[in-house]
């Protein structure tokens, strides 16, 4: 019905069926409620990856039930000074409680950025790669701490990338279901 109008209306049409995905995928993919499924860059999970990694702030997050994640940027390698990445990680540090932000640069088959070392010449490389779908040019940001946080952090960062590249379809429509919805959500705050 819903596309039927919006077609007798706006003379758009619709992919049917809608998509439908789990509240706890959308928020573990897109760190949000209501993702914009225009252009793809989901969230990745790379908590399993790292935690072999000698770096003792990844080491202290997962012991504490954190989790690490990251999004690839492609092809975005100069999209981004220095002054800006310094200040995503201020942003994640003063909005969302995340200590630990980091951005890697991925160029002529080496990485650059303060992660570099805890990623180049190990063995780990190359499954951080292939999970991230890595290519020249990529940028890749990391958080890492509370999963509501660092949701929220990178979902809000994916969307506002999304737009400032100009990486969305700005005529297209990519609707979704939101599915097995919480009952109840706990507050930190009412410790409840």
């Amino acid at each position: 019905l819903f596309s039927q109008i919006l077609f007798e209306v706006k003379d758009i049409k619709l992919n049917t069926p809608f998509k439908k995905i789990t509240y706890d995928d959308t928020m573990d993919l897109y760190g949000t409620d209501k993702p914009d499924l225009r252009f793809d860059m989901k969230l990745t999970d790379i908590g399993e990856i790292l935690i072999n990694s000698k770096f003792e702030k990844f080491q202290d997050i997962l012991a504490s039930k954190g989790v690490i994640k990251a999004i690839n940027v492609k092809s975005s390698v100069n999209s981004f000074s220095r002054k800006k990445l310094d200040e995503f990680a201020k942003i994640a540090n003063e909005k969302y409680g995340i200590n630990d932000f980091y951005w890697i640069k991925y160029t002529d088959s080496e990485f650059s950025g303060p992660l570099s070392k805890v990623i180049n010449n190990t063995p780990f490389k190359d499954q951080f790669m292939r999970k991230l779908d890595i290519k020249n040019d990529d940028i890749i940001l990391i958080a890492g701490g509370d999963r509501n946080n660092v949701n929220s952090y990178l979902g809000t960062l994916r969307t506002n990338l999304g737009e400032e590249l100009d990486i969305i379809e700005k005529d297209s429509y990519e609707f979704v279901w939101i599915t097995d919805w919480p009952l109840l959500e706990y507050n930190k705050e009412e410790n409840r």
